[in-house]
C-alpha cells in the first residue's frame, strides 16, 4: 500500500529516512514556521539528515515541492527517487539551503534543471536527470525503469530489504527508490534453441545465449556447463564449462563452442546436454540437447560375406557380424549379370538381428541352375536409415 504522509523535523542531531513512500502531499504554513516548504519532506536545522531508497513523488508546495532541506551538518543523500513533485515557486523536486554543510547527493533521480541548491554544486553523474522512474500505481519499479540497478551499494545506512520486505539488492547493484525490482537480471537469458546438431566430423558446435530486456536487467552474468548422456565427455565431445556476461543495457547474443570427437566408430546417434546456471545460487535456467550425428558408414562391422551354390539349385549366402548398433535388421539384395549390366535386381526377405559376434544364413531357392547370381547385404538402424555393404558382393553360379 502507498503511504501518504507529509513530515516536518525541527532540530536534532539526525534525521534519517529509509525505505519510505512519500506521495500525494501539499505543505502550507506549518505554526508559522514553513511557509509553504517541502511538499513530501520538510529538514530544518538539522545537524545530519540522512535519505537513502525513498520515493518521494507527486507532492506539492510553494518551494521544494519533494524536499526542502535545510541542513548546518552533513545531508547524506542517496538510492532516491523524487521525481514529479511541484512547486509553485521554486524547487521542484528539491530546494537545498546547503550554508557551509556537507552535501553527498548521489545516485538520485530528480529533476536537476527545476531544482534548487543555493551554494550550487557539481551534480554527479551518478544522478539520474529527471528521468521516467516507470512506476505502477503503487510506486513499484516496472521492467525497463532506468532506476532499476542504478543506486550506489555503498550507501550510508544501506537496507538489506526494501520497503515491501524483499531483499533489497536482487542484482549485483542496488535499485534506486523504495522498491527493489524482484526480477532476477538472469530470468530473461536462455539458450537460442532447445536442440542443436552436430555432425560427428563437425570439428565444434556453436552454442548462442540470447537475452531479452537490455537496459531494464542491469549486469548479468551466468555458468555454461556440459553433461554427458548417451554422448560421452572425452570420448565424443570434450567437456566445456565456462562464463557469459552482459553489461547493463547489453541485449547482444552471446556464443561459446564445444569441441566435437570423431571416434571413428558407428555408434548412431548420441546426445549430451549444456546447462546454463546462475553463478550465485546455482539456479538452473535454462538447459538444451546436442546431439552428434553419427556419419560413419555403418552401424554393422561384417567379419565374412560369402556366397555359395547347393545341390539342385539353391545357393546358402552366410554372413558373420563383429558389432551390430541399433540394428533392426537385414535385406538380401540378388541381382543377374547380363551383357555388362546388372538386370533382375531384387530385394530379398528381411531377417531379424541377433547381435554382435552373430552368425546369419539364408538359402535362395528360387534360382536356375547355369546362371551367376551377386548377392549383397543390407542393414536397417532403428530410425530407418540404410547401410549397404556394397564392397563385400559376393556371388555363385547355381547348379
Amino acid at each position: 500500500m502507498v503511504v501518504l504522509f507529509l513530515i516536518l523535523f525541527g532540530s536534532s542531531s539526525t534525521v534519517t529516512l529509509i525505505d519510505n513512500i512519500i506521495s500525494g502531499n501539499m505543505a502550507g504554513v506549518y505554526a508559522g514556521y514553513s511557509n509553504g516548504e517541502g511538499g513530501g519532506v520538510y529538514f530544518g536545522s538539522s545537524k545530519t539528515a540522512i535519505l537513502i531508497n525513498n520515493t518521494i513523488s507527486d507532492n506539492e508546495a510553494n518551494h521544494g515541492g519533494g524536499v526542502w532541506l535545510a541542513v548546518h551538518g552533513t545531508a547524506d543523500i542517496y538510492n532516491n527517487i523524487i521525481w514529479n513533485n511541484r512547486a509553485r515557486e521554486s524547487g521542484n523536486d528539491l530546494y537545498i539551503g546547503n550554508g557551509n554543510n556537507n552535501l553527498n547527493l548521489f545516485n538520485n533521480d530528480f529533476d536537476q534543471s527545476g531544482s534548487h541548491i543555493t551554494n550550487p554544486i557539481f551534480v554527479d553523474p551518478s544522478n539520474l536527470n529527471n528521468l521516467d522512474p516507470l512506476f505502477d500505481e503503487d510506486y513499484h519499479l516496472q521492467a525497463g525503469s532506468p532506476c532499476i540497478d542504478a543506486g550506489d551499494n555503498s550507501a550510508t545506512l544501506l537496507p538489506t530489504t526494501d520497503q515491501d520486505g524483499n531483499p533489497r539488492i536482487v542484482n549485483s547493484i542496488v535499485d534506486i527508490g523504495a522498491y527493489e525490482l524482484q526480477v532476477p537480471a538472469n530470468s530473461h537469458v536462455q539458450f537460442s534453441a532447445a536442440d542443436y546438431s552436430i555432425n560427428e566430423n563437425g570439428n565444434t558446435v556453436t552454442i548462442t545465449v540470447t537475452r531479452s530486456g537490455g537496459s531494464q536487467e542491469g549486469q548479468s552474468t551466468l555458468n555454461y556447463a556440459t553433461t554427458s548422456g548417451t554422448a560421452t565427455s572425452g570420448s565424443d565431445y570434450t567437456q566445456t564449462t565456462g562464463t557469459l556476461s552482459w553489461a547493463d543495457g547489453d541485449s547482444a547474443d552471446k556464443t561459446f563452442t564445444i569441441a566435437i570427437i570423431d571416434d571413428g566408430k558407428s555408434e548412431g546417434d548420441e546426445t549430451f546436454t549444456i546447462t546454463l546456471t546462475d553463478p550465485i545460487s546455482g539456479e538452473n535456467l535454462d538447459n538444451a540437447a546436442v546431439t552428434i550425428t553419427d556419419e560413419d558408414t555403418t552401424l554393422v562391422t561384417l567379419v565374412e560375406f560369402i556366397v555359395m551354390a547347393l545341390e539342385e539349385n539353391e545357393i546358402i549366402i552366410e554372413w558373420q557380424t563383429a558389432t551390430e548398433f541399433n540394428n533392426a535388421g537385414y535385406y538380401l539384395w540378388r541381382a543377374i549379370w547380363k551383357e555388362s549390366d546388372f538386370s533382375n535386381v531384387v530385394r530379398l526377405t528381411g531377417i531379424a538381428p541377433k547381435g554382435d559376434f552373430s552368425v546369419y544364413s539364408y538359402i535362395d531357392t528360387s534360382v536356375e541352375a547355369g546362371i551367376t547370381y551377386y548377392y549383397g547385404l543390407e542393414d536397417i538402424d532403428l530410425n530407418g536409415q540404410s547401410t549397404f555393404h556394397w564392397d563385400l558382393i559376393d556371388s555363385a553360379t547355381a547348379r
